[in-house]
């Protein structure tokens, strides 16, 4: 099973060097230590991990500090992945709704924030490309240390109060898959071009959260799917930008051809088509019964559009009490405001509660059937469409990410 996996070390049997990852890493304990036991407080909270991540730093700068061949070029590219970023959370927001970000309520604290997040960025990325220098750049171990960077990034005390199943899953998906999916990110930029570049895309990162009067106000059951995507596209964007040499017995496909690029073109401005769609009120709803038989069956994927006019006999999808629903709007009811009496075709009865205009989604558009039933029967074997999305980001994500990881530069 190893025996695939290529150790490519910078530097061997030099005790120098291995003795400093054992300083950092002991200096990384202390620092998990006296966060855990000691809770410093005040401006201690902030100085003491900060003088612990720049004497990692400061440690492992002249073993770290080499120039590799995609140095320039990423450091050069890392504005322009972080503006993509920033972008992808415009949409999010359009799609989600803002929020006010409580880190620039005062600007004292903007000033802390970014003061106690440089140390933290060059102690961390420094120690993570000591780690990749010492292990290798294969897929498995470039995923170990992105898994374990992960870490650094959560304080001990979000540990502390998780019980039963609920709450680690809440946590898993709340703050663990957005943190991994931007380390998996960072470690491959570390990995492919050093030290800078992956500083240079963290540091832009803080400035940008930091600095942000609005931030996307996700519910935080969408937060894995949009924290993963968002850096799936700059991996993307990262990977096409920069010069392939193929390992051996593995082929990359690259757009040389004109019809590759038209089709590549063609599935970009589908994607905005979608995005544009979406943000303007649009939803593509899966159909998860058979209330609307033979109407509309299960399975089915329903296309809606917002509409301000509703009329006896449309098709509308509304917010009920446990989620979505398609239902056809057989009366209305204007006794205490206009509200609408709504009933699935295959029911004998109408729903039991009727809808206010304001709680109207959009009326049906297209139908295209059963494409939805995959993900139908795969909500049900994981137990709910959320555990479904997570699972198809995730592994695209993973998959993706273990693909360009091969990329010899």
């Amino acid at each position: 099973m190893f025996n695939s996996i290529v150790f490519k070390h910078d530097v061997s049997g030099d005790r120098t060097f291995l003795l400093k990852g054992f300083a950092a890493l002991a200096l990384v304990a202390v620092n998990f230590m006296l966060t855990l036991f000691l809770k410093p407080t005040g401006m201690m909270a902030y100085v003491l991990p900060s003088v612990i991540w720049l004497i990692i730093f400061s440690i492992l700068w002249t073993d770290v500090s080499e120039e590799r061949s995609l140095t320039s070029k990423l450091l050069t590219l890392m504005p322009i992945v972080v503006a993509v970023g920033v972008g992808i959370d415009l949409i999010e927001g359009l799609i989600v709704g803002y929020g006010m970000n409580i880190a620039v309520v005062y600007p004292v604290n903007i000033v802390v924030n970014l003061l106690r997040v440089v140390p933290f960025v060059l102690g961390v990325e420094s120690f993570r490309y000591y780690a990749i220098k010492r292990l290798g750049r294969s897929v498995p171990w470039v995923s170990l240390i992105g898994f374990a960077f992960t870490f650094l990034y959560i304080s001990p005390f979000m540990f502390q109060g998780l019980s039963g199943a609920g709450g680690l899953t809440d946590f898993a998906l709340r703050v663990f898959t957005p943190l991994l999916a931007t380390n998996f990110l960072v470690t491959q930029v570390s990995a492919w071009g050093g030290v800078k570049p992956a500083a240079a895309y963290s540091l832009l990162t803080y400035i940008y959260v930091y600095m942000t009067p609005i931030l996307p106000n996700t519910p935080w059951y969408l937060k894995p799917i949009f924290a993963i995507v968002g850096p799936l596209i700059q991996l993307a964007i990262i990977s096409a930008s920069i010069p392939n040499k193929p390992l051996r017995g593995f082929r990359v496909r690259r757009f040389h051809r004109a019809s590759d690029r038209r089709s590549f073109l063609g599935l970009l401005l589908i994607g905005f088509a979608l995005l544009g769609f979406i943000s303007l009120g649009g939803r593509f709803m899966v159909v998860i019964s058979g209330s609307m038989t033979p109407t509309v069956n299960l399975g089915d994927v329903a296309i809606v559009t917002p509409t301000k006019q509703v009329s006896v006999g449309d098709i509308i999808a509304f917010k009920g009490p446990s989620g979505p629903i398609l239902h056809r709007v057989i009366g209305v009811d204007n006794e205490e405001g206009l509200k609408y009496i709504t009933k699935g075709d295959a029911n004998n009865i109408p729903d039991p509660f009727m809808t206010e205009p304001k709680n109207v989604i959009g009326k049906l558009w297209l139908r295209i059937p059963y494409l939805g039933l995959p993900l139908v029967y795969g909500a049900e074997v994981l137990g709910g469409f959320l555990n479904l999305m997570t699972a198809l980001v995730i592994t695209t994500f993973f998959l993706y990410f273990a693909a360009i990881s091969r990329k010899e530069v």
